[in-house]
């Protein structure tokens, strides 16, 4: 697993829960940057960490083919698994 250091990667864990969801459900990078700039903890991390530049959409797409994918990834693997255990345990 990578560390990641960008901005999404910075924000809280429920906030990036819910935008890998959203992700998932085929929400658009324009309305997911529009909502990430608009929640309270996102504009705090954003003047914390980064001078309170916002996020922008090149932000999200770096997201998406690094953070989002690995959280997709442990996603299924853990489906997976759920799904072998019950199996074997009937």
């Amino acid at each position: 697993m990578i560390t990641r250091v960008g901005k999404i990667a910075r924000l809280p864990l429920a906030v990036r829960t819910e935008l890998n969801e959203r992700l998932q459900n085929g929400e658009s990078h324009r309305n997911l940057v529009a909502w990430l700039n608009g929640l309270p903890p996102v504009q705090e991390t954003m003047a914390r960490e980064f001078g309170g530049r916002p996020i922008s959409a090149p932000n999200m797409t770096a997201w998406k083919q690094g953070g989002y994918m690995e959280w997709e990834m442990r996603r299924k693997i853990f489906e997976q698994t759920r799904i072998l255990t019950r199996e074997y345990h009937g």
